[in-house]
């Protein structure tokens, strides 16, 4: 019994941490009239990122916040994907597609509605990423 208890604990060090350890997090807020950058973090070829946004304060006509994953290159930085749509209201989750290269990426939100410099957007932003 006790050995068949360290099997199963040896399995799960060998196949959960090796997963769990590789994919980041990273916590801030937002407060933003037009948009903003988040900061940039390196993800490996083939990996997944996502964004959280919970919003905590927007204007009473908000529908969407847009999320775009953006890669770094000589120039500056790229889209690396059209972006998605997360309501400014209940917030959620946008995945992106698998990194095309090991690289530096940033995940740009802003207001659709432009230019809006009335009206703050305010909230907590969760990146994600190296995610399987």
């Amino acid at each position: 019994m006790k050995r068949n208890i360290i099997s199963v604990i040896v399995f799960f060090l060998v196949l959960g941490v090796p997963t769990s350890v590789l994919a980041v997090s990273r916590n801030t807020t937002y407060n933003m009239y037009g948009g903003i950058y988040s900061q940039a973090f390196t993800m490996n070829k083939g990996k997944y990122a996502r964004v959280k946004i919970s919003p905590k304060s927007y204007p009473s006509y908000a529908k969407n916040l847009n999320v775009q994953l953006e890669k770094k290159n000589w120039w500056g930085y790229s889209n690396v994907s059209s972006y998605s749509a997360v309501s400014a209201k209940s917030g959620g989750y946008s995945t992106y597609k698998k990194a095309p290269e090991e690289n530096f990426y940033r995940f740009y939100i802003w207001n659709p509605i432009t230019p809006e410099t009335t009206y703050k957007y305010k909230g907590d932003l969760v990146v994600y990423y190296n995610i399987n």
